[in-house]
């Protein structure tokens, strides 16, 4: 009798195994994602902290920061900077768009296909009248981890 209770016990625990190795195979990638998806939108949340500085000193001074003192005040948070950030860059010398912020990420934040440096970026036009029309993107960093209405 003593052998079929431990014969039992066997399959029971090996059924447990099994099973809870069936959540570990889809639970731990999607923890992954949600880990990188929550820095991302740290990382956009500090950009977007800086657009609006960004936007407040264009329309007081109609200029963008250069100096030091002046990108610096743009740039700062109020908050510490998450460890995962590198820098956070003003380029108001872009091709493509009148002022970017950009927010690098350390390498291998998130998960990097394409080998280019990842930063979140926020870009600024001018528009009709003393305001900057913006809009958002990423340089490796899946669209998918980028908030909603965000696009690279």
């Amino acid at each position: 009798m003593n052998c079929k209770q431990l014969g039992y016990f066997s399959r029971q625990t090996a059924l447990l195994l099994a099973l809870f190795s069936l959540v570990l195979a889809f639970a731990v990638p999607k923890l992954n994602d949600f880990s990188d998806k929550g820095k991302v939108t740290e990382a956009y949340h500090l950009a977007s902290e800086s657009k609006l500085r960004l936007t407040e000193f264009y329309k007081l001074s109609a200029r963008f920061p250069q100096s030091g003192v002046e990108l610096k005040s743009v740039t700062s948070s109020v908050f510490n900077q998450p460890d995962f950030v590198s820098a956070v860059v003003v380029d108001h010398k872009d091709q493509e768009f009148d002022v970017v912020v950009r927010v690098f990420l350390k390498e291998d934040v998130v998960n990097n296909k394409t080998g280019e440096p990842q930063y979140i970026y926020m870009a600024g036009s001018k528009s009709a009248g003393l305001g900057l029309d913006w809009s958002c993107g990423a340089s490796g960093v899946d669209t998918n981890l980028l908030p909603r209405g965000c696009t690279s």
